[in-house]
């Protein structure tokens, strides 16, 4: 199972986890998050990560031309669309890149999820007109579900507090967390990446959880 750890802002919260063996990063290229960090930066910090680590652009419905820009100069490996996308904005990107966010509440949803154009889904939390990273519990059962049929990475208010449960009840090929590692928007706690990274290794050893991880390299290395 793989971990991806989102909102980088510091290059010392990456080194940091790096060390402790995260599979992905992310990198919020929303300039109303206060998670924001711009290309220039991105591409700074890009230039520290092994080349084992993938590294994902998030972007909240940015215009196609200038996501594919950014990832080009930020040398991203995969894309992760966490607004209101529909799927022929998707069918536009490199599909094998694309990790398309989600917020399922019901059936009519999960078909929508089944059927758009992406490598794999992620299923988070929307509260207040927010597009992620807001601690909210995502939608456990639809996530399951969702799961069943396509590469799934599990998010939403994902942390050292219910990330057992998280694992057991969804068995998902991959997790995002976010604000439940931080200090503060953005500013990553070093105790609380290891704690949960070792919570995700030990349920992976119990269950001998082999499932390939979404996340890959731009050539299609895991």
């Amino acid at each position: 199972m793989q971990v991806k750890i989102c909102g980088m802002t510091r290059p010392e919260d990456i080194r940091a986890a790096v060390e402790l063996g995260v599979d992905a990063l992310g990198f919020v290229m929303y300039q109303e998050s206060p998670r924001y960090v711009s290309p220039d930066r991105v591409r700074l910090m890009t230039e520290i990560i092994p080349s084992r680590v993938v590294t994902v652009g998030v972007f909240v419905n940015e215009d196609p031309r200038r996501v594919i820009e950014i990832a080009d100069y930020c040398r991203l490996d995969m894309l992760q669309l966490h607004g209101d996308e529909p799927p022929e904005y998707a069918a536009g990107l490199p599909v094998s890149m694309v990790i398309k966010a989600f917020n399922p509440r019901g059936k009519e949803d999960i078909d929508q999820v089944l059927t758009y154009p992406a490598a794999a889904v992620l299923v988070d939390a929307r509260d207040r007109g927010l597009y992620g990273g807001t601690g909210e519990t995502s939608n456990w059962e639809a996530a399951r579900l969702i799961g069943l049929s396509r590469p799934l990475v599990l998010a939403g208010g994902i942390g050292e507090d219910n990330i057992d449960e998280a694992l057991s009840c969804v068995s998902p090929a991959a997790v995002d967390v976010n604000s439940s590692v931080e200090r503060a928007p953005g500013i990553k706690d070093n105790e609380k990446m290891a704690r949960v990274l070792k919570r995700v290794r030990v349920w992976e050893h119990k269950t001998s959880n082999k499932m390939r991880g979404p996340f890959v390299k731009r050539n299609g290395d895991p």
